[in-house]
């Protein structure tokens, strides 16, 4: 039995692989490398394998996207624009008045991180209601 699927799940399940297994000779074989190096490739190998199969296990030969979606994505990065600026003036602040004594690193990671998140969460909260208004 041959499994029928997109061309870029293939992709991803032929590439995940690769680049874990090449993550992980790097960490056993070659001990003068830096453990960042390795460490990166096996997190987007095996972030390519679980992409893959999620996404074909959820969408098989149907479209991904469609104007629901693409309108739903449009509206929740916008509204995790918007929360990141609201987070970055209050950080802001924070620091200001050395309530909170943060590096650059920090601020930079939290944002990052409050960027991706409202974005994941806004979107998941869209989905769920069904459509913009």
């Amino acid at each position: 039995m041959v499994i029928q699927m997109k061309r870029e799940y293939k992709y991803r399940l032929i590439f995940g692989p690769v680049i874990l297994a090449a993550g992980i000779a790097l960490q056993v074989f070659y001990t003068g490398i830096d453990e960042l190096v390795s460490i990166t490739l096996i997190v987007i190998g095996v972030v390519l394998i679980a992409n893959g199969v999620y996404r074909y296990i959820r969408y098989g030969e149907l479209p991904e996207r469609d104007e629901r979606t693409r309108k739903i994505n449009a509206f929740a990065t916008a509204y995790s624009w918007w929360t990141t600026m609201v987070f970055i003036a209050i950080i802001m602040w924070l620091n200001h008045f050395s309530i909170v004594n943060l590096n650059s690193t920090q601020i930079l990671g939290l944002i990052l991180f409050v960027m991706g998140a409202t974005a994941v969460l806004f979107k998941w909260y869209l989905m769920r209601k069904g459509d913009i208004e």
